[in-house]
């Protein structure tokens, strides 16, 4: 509760939805959780609401043996946008989402484009190409960066950082469907273009065999290495645009990514192995003593927006 005092959230129900989206947060997504407390505590709360609306959006979505799914993501769409028009809702996830749009100036477009590239994803179309695939991980996981990106304060004016903040949801959504590849197969579904199979001479029922051949295996492995990397590389003159105090978080979540890389560059067979455990890099401990060391001096120096009245 001391991170919505330093956020000014003082309205009882409010704080409730808030700390609902922290729960939420915490257990559906404890991969992201621990990234939040590298900000200043007046904007966890914010981020968390973020998360949590766009952790149970593809929850809902998720789950590929449960007959009424698409009806119950539906039902949450409609009720979303329904929200978004009013300006208000009764569900403690969207009211914080709400609370969180207004408080930051954050844009409910991209909260429809995420649900629609998540509708989308209901009934699976394969990829053709990257272009394909590319639309795909900006709607569900692009938007939710751009979301955050005004929380982040960055020096320059957001759409002007767009496209950087952009490319950085793609290599991390990128990543995230390589690392869940052997699961996603299982259930007829891949996530990478098909022309990058055929680039590598392997097919999609060769994946499902769990034991294609290697050079080629590797092949498709070091293209999706290069992809993300180029990736990264497009998003990275972003960060030194954030806040400083905005910048840990991402610069934690960049080196985690490159850890994988680096081995998927080594092991490419890991391609089609169970989720791999990725340890945090160990310079991201020193850099969250940093942090908290010096995060009394910097909360004064990062005010947050003024609060509007909770009213969501």
């Amino acid at each position: 509760m001391n991170a919505l005092n330093h956020a000014g959230i003082r309205d009882p129900s409010l704080r409730r939805a808030y700390a609902a989206c922290r729960r939420l947060h915490a257990t559906r997504d404890p991969a992201t959780f621990p990234s939040v407390f590298y900000l200043p505590p007046a904007k966890r709360p914010y981020v968390h609401a973020l998360y949590a609306f766009a952790r149970h959006t593809d929850d809902l979505a998720d789950g590929h043996s449960t007959p009424h799914r698409p009806d119950r993501f539906r039902q949450w769409a409609k009720d979303t946008r329904t929200d978004l028009t009013a300006g208000t809702s009764t569900h403690p996830v969207r009211r914080a989402l709400l609370h969180t749009l207004r408080t930051w100036g954050g844009r409910p477009t991209l909260v429809d484009e995420l649900l629609t590239a998540t509708e989308e994803d209901l009934t699976f179309t394969p990829f053709a190409t990257y272009q394909e695939l590319a639309r795909y991980l900006y709607g569900v996981n692009s938007t939710v960066c751009l979301l955050l990106l005004p929380i982040l304060q960055p020096a320059e004016k957001p759409a002007e950082m767009e496209n950087h903040i952009a490319a950085l949801g793609r290599a991390i959504q990128y990543v995230d469907n390589l690392l869940d590849l052997p699961r996603d197969i299982r259930h007829g579904r891949l996530y990478l273009p098909l022309d990058d199979l055929q680039a590598a001479g392997l097919t999609q029922a060769d994946l499902r065999t769990a034991v294609p051949d290697p050079t080629a295996l590797r092949r498709l492995a070091l293209h999706q290495v290069e992809r993300v990397r180029g990736l990264l590389d497009e998003g990275r003159p972003a960060i030194q645009q954030l806040h400083p105090t905005s910048r840990p978080p991402i610069e934690c979540a960049l080196a985690i990514l490159e850890g994988y890389l680096s081995l998927l560059e080594r092991h490419p067979a890991s391609l089609l192995r169970r989720r791999v455990p990725i340890p945090p890099p160990a310079h991201s401990l020193t850099a969250a003593a940093t942090w908290y060391a010096r995060s009394h001096a910097s909360r004064r120096r990062h005010p947050c927006p003024t609060q509007q009245p909770a009213g969501a």
